[in-house]
């Protein structure tokens, strides 16, 4: 057992303010564009397979690796997850910064987006 173990609600700030803020955007856009739903399935799919969570991040291409890891929060997020629980070890701190970024901005939208549009709910429904 790794003492990088107690290092790990660090990770689940950024993924949970990362999903929450999707989850804002999901639910108050699918209010008034009906197609919401149906796309975000599909773009789930096609995120899960661009995510290395069923491979490791080092069977991706050396000219991609850097794009996967920077600009897909939840590829670092994965990432720093193997490396504390696995590899007893932190790795990839400045991608893990990176996605923690992104999940504010992306909170801050999806939360801002949701308390605008949240007046109208009522109305459209």
């Amino acid at each position: 057992m790794h003492l990088t173990l107690g290092l790990l609600p660090l990770v689940w700030v950024p993924q949970l303010l990362f999903t929450t803020g999707l989850g804002y955007l999901a639910a108050s856009l699918s209010v008034f564009l009906r197609d919401i739903p149906q796309t975000v399935a599909v773009v789930l799919n096609i995120w899960f397979y661009l995510t290395p969570l069923v491979y490791p991040a080092r069977s991706i291409p050396e000219a991609w690796r850097p794009w996967v890891l920077w600009c897909n929060p939840i590829a670092a997020i994965a990432e720093t997850y193997r490396d504390l629980i696995l590899a007893g070890q932190v790795q990839h701190g400045a991608e893990w910064a990176t996605a923690t970024a992104i999940a504010l901005v992306v909170f801050g939208l999806g939360n801002r987006c949701y308390h605008r549009l949240r007046p109208a709910f009522a109305d459209t429904l």
